[in-house]
């Protein structure tokens, strides 16, 4: 390889470092100026990762289909919320179900619409301000990644329309969320809490993303289970510890913390060769969570990794 090569190399690995920290970095100032914390969308640094920080793109999508999915994820997540008087964890699953159909029929492989419609129905988000969050930093996204590509910095594949399920992929689909069933029974309605902690995070929206892009036939990233739980725990350990410092030991602004953590996170991800978008999504969400809930968030994303990443991978091995 030339030097010139090498160089350019290097400046495009910056540009699309650059160009995600920007993203998640106004989604956080935007969030801490106005005060409305529905701004906060995890999802978005999953999405960074997968549009500008893979050396491929992550899914085969266009930028309508993204848009798209994740407007109608998003708004039926908040309609879940003010219209099914439910029990936490049957909201849940009928969020994931319903999220899992878009998938399924969208002819996409971009699962981060599934944690669109999970976030607001784990948190509990009623305002419209998240579905107007979600819908325009996903635009934001869009928008860069077509300036990356016009400069040559990245490529855009050809998207093909994937086809209608047949009867193997109904099958997953239905095993799938049997297991999501069974594990969110048992985080968000049998146990509840662990000494007075909550564990609803067990069950944080980027592991049910990262369950089901593991789970697929075919999987690369589950090849390597140990590695791919290390990673995502070690994002949820970078977010909350940046958080944790910065903000509730020395005051300084979320923004501070999350560039920090963000610049952590992705030089994690390289370390790593493995560019697993759900794993920016858990730094990032340890941004929106309560307070007091940063000591024990990288405990309960550890367990609820281990757990989805072992489900993940007895159905490889089962070759479902």
């Amino acid at each position: 390889m030339s030097e010139k090569t090498i160089t350019s190399s290097k400046n495009n690995i910056l540009l699309s470092s650059l160009a995600s920290i920007a993203v998640i970095t106004i989604m956080i100032f935007l969030s801490e100026i106005t005060g409305e914390k529905e701004i906060i969308f995890p999802e978005i640094a999953a999405i960074s990762v997968g549009s500008f920080l893979s050396p491929q793109k992550s899914w085969n999508v266009n930028h309508i289909r993204m848009i798209l999915t994740i407007s109608l994820c998003a708004v039926l997540g908040v309609l879940i919320v003010l219209f099914v008087p439910f029990p936490l964890w049957i909201q849940v699953l009928l969020a994931y179900v319903v999220g899992h159909l878009i998938f399924s029929y969208s002819g996409t492989s971009f699962a981060p619409m599934i944690s669109a419609i999970v976030l607001p129905v784990l948190i509990q988000t009623k305002s419209p301000v998240y579905i107007i969050a979600a819908i325009s930093l996903t635009v934001f996204i869009c928008i860069l990644r077509q300036l990356l590509v016009i400069n040559g910095i990245k490529t855009e594949p050809d998207f093909i329309p994937l086809p209608n399920p047949d009867k193997n992929a109904f099958k997953l689909m239905l095993i799938r969320i049997i297991l999501v069933a069974a594990i969110s029974f048992v985080f968000l309605c049998l146990i509840k809490e662990i000494n007075g902690v909550n564990v609803r995070f067990c069950m944080a929206p980027p592991l049910l993303v990262a369950f089901t892009e593991l789970s697929k036939p075919g999987s690369k990233a589950i090849k390597n289970p140990h590695k791919v739980i290390l990673l995502i725990s070690l994002c949820g350990l970078i977010g909350s510890v940046s958080r944790l410092i910065f903000c509730t030991f020395f005051g300084l602004p979320l923004t501070m913390a999350c560039v920090i953590a963000t610049t952590a996170m992705i030089a994690l991800l390289y370390s790593f060769k493995l560019f697993l978008p759900p794993a920016g999504a858990i730094c990032i969400l340890a941004m929106l969570i309560p307070e007091e809930a940063l000591i024990p968030y990288s405990v309960e994303i550890l367990a609820g990794i281990s757990i989805l990443v072992f489900a993940a991978y007895m159905i490889n091995k089962s070759d479902i």
